[in-house]
């Protein structure tokens, strides 16, 4: 595998754990569990990879403090 896959499945995984992460938590939000299911994990591809993780991170950057 060559270097760039290998830093496009790590960046992959790590955007579908924080996304699995952050549904699970604030699964009792309705209303922000609805913005964190519109987010997509299917890496289809590298810029798909790239472009999923840089919408986790916007949506990760608006999540409400948890208690």
């Amino acid at each position: 595998m060559r270097l760039c896959g290998l830093f496009s499945r790590e960046l992959h995984d790590q955007t579908v754990l924080g996304v699995k992460m952050a549904r699970t938590l604030y699964r009792h939000d309705p209303i922000v569990l609805e913005s964190l299911q519109a987010l997509e994990t299917d890496g289809g591809g590298r810029q798909e990879i790239v472009n999923e993780a840089r919408a986790w991170l916007k949506a990760w950057e608006r999540l409400p403090d948890a208690d």
